[in-house]
């Protein structure tokens, strides 16, 4: 799911990047959009909006037999629509705000996962949220590409907080000053708001 309100990628079960028997020889890839974390588009803010979620009971693990070379890899799509062409963005939108906001990704891990070869790309700093810091300690090879907030790890690595959204979303100029189309009323206090149904505009003639 690419909806900027909700998880794109959700693990309850378990998803593995490669098995024991048969691991990656080249670099899988987990492409994301970014996420509107605070309701800045004007839609209701939703708890823990992120890239990839993996919920209590679930676990991640990634098995490479040259963690250095064969990487999971988490990205920005850098595109703003769904494969079949549909708009990701929401559709009462001030265009400009949208297009203003970072492109940047982030993950929740609440579940069990266990990383050997991994490279982030794209992330919000403070953008690995966990429910443990300690579950970190046991990861090896994760590495953070320049186009990153922060290659350190120390940045990147928090303790989730209910709602609580990462720290380079809220700290980013585009987020604590919106864009806004000059004369465009913000789209929650706008009744006619184009992509509304329920709005006189697109109510169907009768």
């Amino acid at each position: 799911m690419s909806f900027p309100y909700w998880p794109s990628l959700s693990v309850a079960g378990v998803f593995t990047a490669g098995l024991p028997e048969r691991p990656p020889t080249r670099d899988p890839t987990i492409i994301l959009p970014f996420k509107d974390y605070s309701g800045v588009m004007g839609d209701e803010k939703k708890p823990d909006v992120c890239g990839v979620l993996v919920s209590p009971g679930g676990r991640l693990q990634v098995y490479s037999a040259e963690p250095t070379k064969a990487r999971l890899v988490f990205r920005n799509s850098g595109y703003d629509k769904n494969p079949d062409g549909m708009s990701i963005s929401p559709s009462n939108t001030d265009g400009p705000r949208w297009s203003s906001l970072p492109r940047r990704i982030d993950v929740l891990f609440l579940g069990d996962v266990a990383l050997d070869g991994v490279l982030f790309e794209d992330l919000h700093m403070g953008g690995i949220r966990l429910k443990d810091l300690a579950m970190k300690d046991s990861w090896k090879n994760i590495t953070f590409a320049p186009s990153c907030q922060s290659q350190k790890p120390e940045d990147n690595y928090v303790v989730h907080q209910k709602g609580v959204p990462p720290i380079g979303w809220s700290e980013d100029p585009s987020v604590k000053n919106p864009v806004r189309t000059e004369g465009k009323a913000p789209p929650w206090t706008d009744p006619d708001a184009a992509g509304n149904p329920e709005t006189p505009n697109n109510k169907t003639k009768q």
